[in-house]
C-alpha cells in the first residue's frame, strides 16, 4: 500500500535482500549508507527515511557489492565535475540527510552517484545535438579526480552533460 501526500510521487522503487547495502543520495549533494532492511517499516502512516530540502530529489541509489571490493564513491554533478573518494568516508545510517558527498556550486546539482573498485566508472548522459552518449574512464583518467568526501571535485574532459554513473 502506498499513499502520497502533498503532491508527493512515486521516484524510485528497490527490491533486494534485507541485509543489502546500498548509498542513498540526493541532488542536493548529500548521502548515506543504509540497509534494504533500514527501509520497512511496520507502521500504517509509513516511515520517514530521507530528509530533503526545497528542491532537492534523490538519486538512483548505489549498490555495494556483498564481496567487498568496491571501495570507492564515485560522485558527479549537473556541472560535470567528478570526485572519487573512499567508501569508508561515509556513515551507515537508518535515515536522515546524510552527510555532504560532494561541494555543489550553489547554480549546480549532484546529478549521479556509483560504488566501484576504483578501476574504472562509465558515465551516461547526452552528448551533442541531445543524442545519448556513453564515457568510460580508466584508472589513468580517473587519478586526478580522487580526492576526500565534501570536496568539488574536478572538470571532466567529456562534453556530456551527465545523467547516471556506473561502476566499469
Amino acid at each position: 500500500l502506498v499513499d502520497f501526500q502533498d503532491g508527493g510521487k512515486l521516484v524510485q522503487a528497490l527490491t533486494d535482500a534485507p541485509e543489502a547495502q546500498y548509498l542513498f543520495a540526493n541532488s542536493g549533494g548529500y548521502g548515506f549508507i543504509a540497509g534494504i532492511g533500514d527501509l520497512v517499516s511496520r507502521n500504517r502512516a509509513g516511515k520517514s527515511f530521507m530528509s530533503l530540502d526545497q528542491g532537492e530529489k534523490p538519486l538512483t541509489p548505489a549498490k555495494l557489492g556483498a564481496d567487498g571490493t568496491a571501495h570507492t564513491v564515485a560522485a558527479i554533478s549537473a556541472g560535470a565535475r567528478l570526485l572519487l573518494f573512499p567508501l569508508a568516508e561515509l556513515k551507515t545510517m537508518a535515515k536522515g540527510r546524510g552527510t555532504i558527498l560532494q561541494d555543489i556550486a550553489p547554480k549546480d546539482e549532484l546529478a549521479a552517484v556509483a560504488v566501484g573498485d576504483g578501476a574504472a566508472f562509465t558515465l551516461s548522459g547526452t552528448g551533442r545535438g541531445g543524442k545519448p552518449a556513453e564515457y568510460r574512464m580508466t584508472a589513468k583518467e580517473l587519478a586526478g579526480h580522487r580526492g576526500n568526501r565534501a570536496r568539488k571535485g574536478q572538470q571532466i574532459a567529456s562534453k556530456i552533460k551527465p545523467a547516471g554513473l556506473r561502476p566499469g
